[in-house]
């Protein structure tokens, strides 16, 4: 593992804990839960796997998931959904031909074991010279047959999420708008020089103590990276991975099997992907939000 950690919101309704389970392929599970405005309670679990591929002047990063979602609504009723597939991540221009931008390209899928319900969102590239239209999305929203295997749309879904996003309900003309622009602007920033400002959270300080927090592991590098020492990055980058493949030798010799700290690897039902299954260790939470306990494991 290259660092685990735990936070929780500003307002303590919300929690996550997160943690790298795989180095090869470079797999990081999560679980957030917390309580919505409406009083009902969300919890999610999820492994994601990034992948770069190099085509030129353009990097496409394809994202394998396995994402579950449990909503407990505030009548009783429980919802349960699985994402089964994300779109890549474009990166255009990196060798400075032509514009330089972000995009996402190719289908997101959420279905609802619970209602039988399908959502699916198709995100359409602006093309390799970057010509075409940008950020164009269209999907659906509509039940599977349980005979024909096929799905009957209710909602049709069109436009733009820099700009605008209808839903259209079947045989209707009527549009019902699910995004759109801050009022005075024409669209919404999709080309950002600047992060975003970080959401306040609250990190649980004596987290930081133990080995294998990623703040920790990653340190030096971070600090390198900030001042723009690039020797000095490279340096810390090695260190860290260098010290990681002498332990993983050394666990070898002595027959010894790593463990991810929160999360188990499991079996499911609900197979996503070709990525593995992972769930969230019993008393997890109380271990990661534990100010006087041991740190969660032997590993850490």
């Amino acid at each position: 593992s290259s660092g685990s950690s735990s936070s929780r919101s500003s307002s303590s309704s919300w929690r996550i804990i997160s943690e790298q389970v795989s180095h090869h392929p470079p797999i990081t599970a999560m679980v957030l839960e917390g309580q919505a405005d409406g009083g009902g309670l969300f919890s999610n679990v999820s492994s994601t796997a990034c992948t770069p591929f190099f085509y030129g002047n353009y990097v496409q990063v394809a994202m394998n998931t396995n994402s579950r979602i449990t909503l407990t609504l505030s009548s009783g009723g429980v919802e349960e959904y699985v994402v089964t597939s994300l779109p890549s991540l474009y990166l255009r221009g990196i060798f400075h031909m032509g514009p330089q931008f972000c995009e996402w390209g190719g289908k997101l899928q959420i279905e609802c074991a619970t209602t039988g319900l399908v959502g699916t969102l198709g995100f359409t590239t602006a093309g390799f010279f970057g010509t075409g239209q940008r950020h164009r999305i269209k999907g659906s929203v509509g039940a599977v047959s349980q005979h024909r295997g096929k799905t009957a749309n209710f909602y049709t879904i069109s436009g733009a999420w820099n700009t605008r996003v209808v839903a259209t309900r079947v045989g209707s003309t009527e549009e019902m708008e699910l995004l759109r622009t801050p009022d005075g602007e024409t669209e919404r920033s999709a080309e950002r020089r600047e992060l975003p400002p970080v959401l306040p959270y609250t990190m649980p300080s004596y987290s930081l103590a133990w080995p294998r927090h990623s703040r920790r592991v990653w340190r030096d590098l971070s600090e390198a990276i900030a001042s723009e020492d690039w020797a000095l990055a490279r340096a810390m980058k090695n260190k860290v991975e260098d010290g990681r493949r002498a332990e993983k030798a050394q666990m070898q010799n002595a027959k010894e099997a790593w463990e991810p700290a929160f999360f188990v690897e499991t079996t499911s039902a609900v197979k996503v992907g070709k990525q593995s299954v992972w769930s969230i260790r019993e008393s997890a939470f109380a271990r990661a939000f534990n100010a006087e306990g041991l740190p969660p494991c032997r590993n850490m």
